[in-house]
């Protein structure tokens, strides 16, 4: 790999970090959702295995919790291989301060079509995703992403394809470089990551 290269994607990586770190606290101290840190001030209602359709035709299911009212939201969306159901107790925290929660199986993974293929699809699903949740009706148009390990990199991979409607990311305890070490030796995919 060329050095001047892996400099300036290290560069790159760090600035994504610090953008997307000031952003997401950003987004979280607008005035619209301080209620954060209150108490709740809203009812929760939640609608379990949406099916949402990706370019190719794949449906992925999600489970989306939102606050009881008429106004629009923000949407946090965590799309993760773990089980979508592991994060209800979180969801209905967030959404009863005023956030719509998408929780989604990537591909491949319990209830969600296709086939698993650590990170292969993960950019256009997130964007594919990421737009839909944007569209939502009680969505205001913003979508940030949250989550750690794979889940921060279906994330870093989303930003990668650009949606118009992401406005943050806060990836943590996630590799920055997948073909070098972590999932991949020299390109190659390391079979444990798949197997379980």
């Amino acid at each position: 790999m060329d050095s001047k290269w892996h400099f300036s994607a290290q560069i790159f990586l760090a600035l994504a970090f610090l953008v997307s770190t000031c952003t997401a606290v950003a987004l979280v101290a607008a005035p619209s959702v301080r209620a954060a840190s209150a108490e709740a001030r809203y009812h929760v209602i939640s609608e379990n295995g949406v099916r949402v359709k990706m370019r190719d035709g794949v449906s992925l299911v999600a489970d989306i919790y939102r606050p009881k009212g008429e106004d629009k939201f923000p949407v946090l969306l965590e799309r993760t291989p773990h089980d979508r159901k592991d994060g209800r107790s979180m969801a209905y925290e967030l959404s009863s301060h005023g956030y719509v929660v998408v929780l989604q199986d990537t591909r491949g993974r319990y209830e969600s079509g296709g086939d698993f293929y650590p990170f292969r699809d993960e950019s256009q699903d997130g964007f594919d995703t990421v737009e839909w949740a944007a569209k939502l009706d009680y969505a205001d148009g913003k979508v940030g992403m949250f989550g750690g390990s794979y889940v921060g990199a279906t994330q870093m991979l989303a930003a990668l394809a650009r949606p118009p409607h992401l406005v943050a990311i806060f990836p943590y305890l996630t590799g920055s470089e997948y073909y070098d070490g972590w999932t991949y030796q020299s390109g190659v995919l390391m079979q444990w990551f798949t197997s379980s």
